[in-house]
């Protein structure tokens, strides 16, 4: 499955407070069920679904660096949107995700992705790392 035959499970989020409004994107990376490891950027000003995109992009961005022979890998996520959109499943027709949706799929050209929706409550840990980006 990976470069070493271990399960690679990247979990992601993205928080906007107004949205859109003062926005975080929030990943994790689990090899397992252990954090490889964690991430999460500010991204000023942005709408939810903008974070959303930002926290799978920050993320594969990671992977695909620290793990460049990497052949497949599990995405979970809160938003439909997101991985309908990125698996392929629905268009993309809002003008703002189009350039988002475009860099996911550069960063996963190659991979094999198994696309997760997941309830929010399950995705404790990618949604911290997306609220605790944005400053007070």
């Amino acid at each position: 499955m990976t470069e070493n035959d271990e399960e690679m499970t990247l979990w992601f989020d993205g928080a906007s407070k107004s949205n859109p409004g003062k926005a975080g994107a929030g990943w994790v990376l689990k090899k397992g069920d252990v954090i490889e490891k964690r991430g999460g950027r500010y991204l000023g000003i942005a709408t939810n679904n903008e974070a959303e995109y930002a926290g799978l992009t920050e993320g594969l961005k990671y992977v695909r660096k620290r793990y460049p022979k990497l052949r497949s890998i599990h995405v979970r996520g809160d938003s439909m949107l997101v991985l309908n959109q990125a698996s392929g499943k629905w268009k993309c027709q809002a003008n703002n995700l189009k350039p988002c949706l475009k860099r996911v799929h550069s960063l996963i050209e190659g991979l094999t992705v198994d696309w997760m929706y997941v309830p929010r409550k399950h995705n404790r840990e990618a949604d911290a790392c997306a609220n605790e980006a944005i400053p007070p």
